[in-house]
This record gives structure tokens, C-alpha cells and sequence, in this order.
């Protein structure tokens, strides 16, 4: 990822380069990464296990970078996998585990019926994205400090910087014969408790999506309540070897 030349910087098109310093980065991954693949049919395959560690090494600052790993168990309808980030060589030892997350998934009905739950564990201030295991971006951010004069009270944010945030979802998702496909998912977080935060529901999610018997073409619609009262909502049509239209 070069640094970016000249007196005006490009506009910031997603999460990605919203995490990237002026200076870019350089880096670089070792991986190993194993599989257990059962027979299906004659010459498919299915995925019934998985193990991934992966060291992360960055050249600009010449340190080695996040250590990350993953392990992935499916049996029968039922898939599950754990996710961890660690960061060894940061001087901070209450930094040094940048993010933990675990889901299950239940496949009630192949291709028809299923439901999900999952937890995440994370620094509240530690990331501008959420990095996949896959992911290469410049280490955890710097402790914010908060505003001068700011309080401590549970109803300002910046009682809440630097605190672990615990996230559990859950989710649920149907499809019919005739081409609808409806989903719903919901956002409970829990930060530190000793900074006066309780459990709430963060965020509530539907989608709602139609295709027809060809699959040429979808249909794509959602809506979003979360955090308190916002509301935001997406339409968009997917048409095959084209592309998506809307938002």
C-alpha cells in the first residue's frame, strides 16, 4: 500500500482505506494452513475441518506483526469456528489480544432453514475495521484520550474509549421454493462493566431478497434499527455477468 503523494489525499472509499496511515504499508504474511476434506460424489469435495496460523510480519517498522489463527469443525449441519489476534511484541501486555470471536451455525433444513450465534471480544478503540483472519492493515490504533473536560457518564462516549466491547450475535435465515429468501439478525454488546455499561440491543436487522428460478437476476432489499432509534435501509437488483445497482 504506497503513500500517497501530493497535497491532496484521494477520497476515502471504504473501511480499508480509512485504516491506512499516511506513510501506506509494507507488509507480508507466513501461513500454514490445513484441511480435512471428505469424498462427494465423484469427484467434489467437502470441507470438514480446518486449522489456519498465520504470522503477520511488517517490513516498514521492521517487527513482526499479529499472530493470528483460526480452527473451523463441521458436523453434519452443524459449523462452527473460533477466531484469535494477538499482538506478542506490543510493550502493553492488556494489548496484546486485539480480537476474539467465536459463532455456530445450525443448517436446520439444507439450503432452506438456518440459525446462527456469535461473540466477539475486542478493544473498543483498537481497529477502524474489523479484520477478517485474512486481512493485512497497520497495527492496532493508539489509545484515545478523551475530550478535555469530558465526563464520565454512561450516556457520553467517551466514558466507553479504550474499554473491551463483548458483542453476541445472532441470526436466522429462510428461503422458499418460490425464490424469496428472508433473513434476520440482531446485535447485543456489553463493554466494560466497571464503566457503568449494561447489556443493550444494539442493532436489529432484516433482509428481504427475490430471485427467480433462473437466477439471473436479485432482488435486494434491508433495513437497519440501531443504535436507539437510527434507521437506515438499502434497495439494490444484482443481474448476472453485470453487476449490483443501488445501495
Amino acid at each position: 500500500m504506497p503513500r500517497v503523494f501530493g497535497q491532496r489525499a484521494p477520497q476515502v472509499y471504504d473501511e480499508v482505506d480509512a485504516a491506512v496511515p499516511e506513510d501506506g504499508f509494507f507488509q507480508g504474511q507466513v501461513a500454514l494452513r490445513q484441511k480435512v476434506l471428505r469424498r462427494v460424489g465423484t469427484t467434489g469435495t467437502a470441507e470438514l475441518g480446518r486449522l489456519d496460523v498465520v504470522q503477520g510480519v511488517d517490513f516498514l517498522e521492521r517487527r513482526l506483526g499479529e499472530t493470528s489463527g483460526r480452527i473451523r469443525a463441521v458436523m453434519g449441519p452443524v459449523t462452527a469456528e473460533a477466531r484469535g489476534r494477538l499482538d506478542l511484541f506490543t510493550p502493553e501486555v492488556d494489548e496484546r489480544l486485539t480480537q476474539l470471536s467465536a459463532n455456530i451455525g445450525w443448517n436446520i433444513i439444507p439450503n432452506r432453514l438456518g440459525v446462527s450465534a456469535g461473540y466477539e471480544r475486542a478493544l473498543a478503540s483498537s481497529e477502524r475495521v474489523r479484520r477478517p483472519i485474512d486481512m493485512l492493515l497497520p497495527p492496532p490504533l493508539g489509545p484515545q484520550v478523551p475530550s478535555p473536560g469530558a465526563g464520565l457518564a454512561c450516556s457520553n462516549p467517551d466514558a466507553l474509549v479504550n474499554t473491551p466491547v463483548d458483542r453476541v450475535l445472532a441470526g436466522a435465515s429462510a428461503s422458499f421454493p418460490f425464490g424469496l429468501n428472508v433473513g434476520y439478525g440482531a446485535e447485543v454488546q456489553r463493554k466494560d462493566p466497571a464503566r457503568c455499561d449494561v447489556p443493550e440491543l444494539f442493532a436489529q436487522t432484516l433482509s428481504v431478497s427475490f430471485s427467480p428460478s433462473c437466477d439471473c437476476w436479485r432482488l435486494n432489499s434491508w433495513a437497519r434499527v440501531g443504535p436507539g432509534t437510527n434507521l437506515d435501509w438499502g434497495l439494490s437488483v444484482t443481474v448476472l455477468n453485470l453487476g449490483t445497482f443501488g445501495r
